[in-house]
């Protein structure tokens, strides 16, 4: 990735994407509360209406810490530090102070978090389990890290790169790993789930008039799609 697509931080030694990318997980970072927890989402209590978002000027509310947001929280962190290490040592290390904040939280609050104020009437971004978020968040911790405490949290490999399943990241995180065992349960788990995943998606798409690999058309499928 190249230091000069023409924005204002070309040329300053990091790659742009990267650049691009410190600008939300600086934001982020910003969401998370004294006790390591993510708060959920920041929003007006109801939707805008169809205006510019220059044009939005209601009050902003910060919702209850969630465990979804806060593994997923420590996993976006554990992969920035990695990624950023080679460029910027001290964000970096303050990324994964983040992420080992986040994560001691989990391990204190082990149970399904989750509450939406019901005077705040926008997407709530709910989740009935925070499992594959917590698989995710070991997996990339353990990525980063190669901690075994990590890797013995695991438990099973989930699926799903959505945005309220998202175990796929964490499969990808481990069979992308350097110097991974892979005759180690962690490797061979997430590669099955991914292949299994794979072999349905092609008998979707066999089976689809359309030659395409999802059966369901939700809001945003076209991100399904793509991501399938």
């Amino acid at each position: 990735y190249s230091d000069n697509i023409n924005i204002p931080e070309s040329g300053n030694g990091t790659p742009d994407i990267l650049d691009e990318a410190r600008f939300e997980l600086e934001w982020m970072m910003k969401m998370q509360a004294s006790d390591g927890g993510a708060y959920h989402k920041v929003s007006c209590a109801t939707f805008p209406g169809y205006v510019a978002p220059t044009a939005e000027k209601d009050e902003l509310i910060v919702t209850p810490v969630s465990s979804t947001a806060t593994a997923d929280f420590c996993a976006s962190m554990a992969l920035a530090a990695e990624f950023y290490e080679k460029y910027d040592k001290e964000f970096a290390s303050k990324c994964m102070e983040a992420a080992k904040k986040a994560w001691a939280w989990l391990e204190a609050n082990p149970n399904f978090v989750f509450k939406n104020p019901e005077d705040i009437v926008t997407g709530e971004y709910g989740d009935r389990t925070d499992k594959d978020e917590r698989y995710w968040a070991a997996a990339q911790m353990y990525r980063a890290t190669k901690d075994e405490k990590y890797l013995s949290s695991l438990g099973k490999a989930s699926e799903g790169l959505d945005w309220s399943t998202v175990g796929d990241y964490g499969n990808i995180a481990l069979v992308t790993m350097n110097g991974i065992d892979k005759n180690s349960d962690a490797y061979k788990n997430a590669e099955k789930a991914i292949i299994g995943q794979a072999d349905r998606m092609a008998g979707n798409v066999s089976a689809s008039p359309y030659g395409s690999a999802i059966t369901k058309y939700n809001w945003g499928s076209n991100m399904t799609i793509a991501n399938a």
